[in-house]
């Protein structure tokens, strides 16, 4: 048994708890936040096009970003089925998530953007660069004259990218137009998933 199912069994002040929740909430909107302008400012500001260390500068705000916002959703809905808990962790878990509902209930009407298997596409984007070295083997391993693009050395593309590379042969690239992050054979609408970030500040501040 692990180290907090021999423990005597606690009850927690939850309402000292969620607070401290909340709080930790509102610090990962504002890096969200700051980050979601970061990457956008990569293209408003000067000069333009931006260079290319600004460019590899927003795969950073890109990748802190979504880690900011899945940090934000799994305090909100943890996974209780988490293997690697303990039932101890899972029980505590639960309750977090219950006694959040409780004190915030719409942040749970809002709905998070989702891919075509119902899952959050931020967690599927986080996921993806938390395995990057393994999405880094399968580009390899598919793409067409790979030998010719890796030469490139690109972290991160966008149009004003001046390589003769086809988007389906780009490790990963940025499209300022509509905001979407592709990486690797997936893409991911960043500007849904800072409306849905926005959507639970305001639910948080109405509170």
């Amino acid at each position: 048994m692990c180290k907090y199912c021999t423990k005597k069994p606690q009850v927690y002040d939850w309402s000292k708890i969620v607070p401290f929740y909340i709080n930790q909430v509102t610090y990962n909107i504002d890096g969200a936040r700051k980050s979601f302008e970061n990457i956008c400012d990569t293209f408003n500001c000067k000069p333009h096009p931006p260079t290319k260390e600004a460019i590899k500068t927003l795969f950073m705000f890109i990748h802190y970003f979504l880690i900011h916002v899945q940090n934000i959703y799994d305090i909100f809905y943890p996974n209780t089925n988490n293997a690697y808990l303990c039932e101890a962790e899972k029980r505590f878990a639960g309750e977090r998530r219950n006694n959040l509902k409780s004190l915030y209930p719409k942040i749970y009407k809002i709905r998070p953007p989702k891919n075509v298997q119902g899952q959050p596409v931020f967690g599927q984007a986080r996921n993806q660069l938390e395995h990057f070295d393994t999405r880094i083997d399968s580009w390899i391993m598919t793409v067409d004259k790979q030998n010719d693009y890796l030469s490139l050395n690109r972290v991160i593309y966008s149009k004003y990218s001046k390589v003769g590379v086809p988007i389906k042969d780009r490790f990963c690239w940025f499209s300022e137009d509509d905001l979407f992050f592709h990486f690797h054979d997936q893409k991911f609408d960043l500007k849904a998933i800072f409306d849905f970030i926005k959507q639970i500040e305001s639910n948080i501040n109405e509170n």
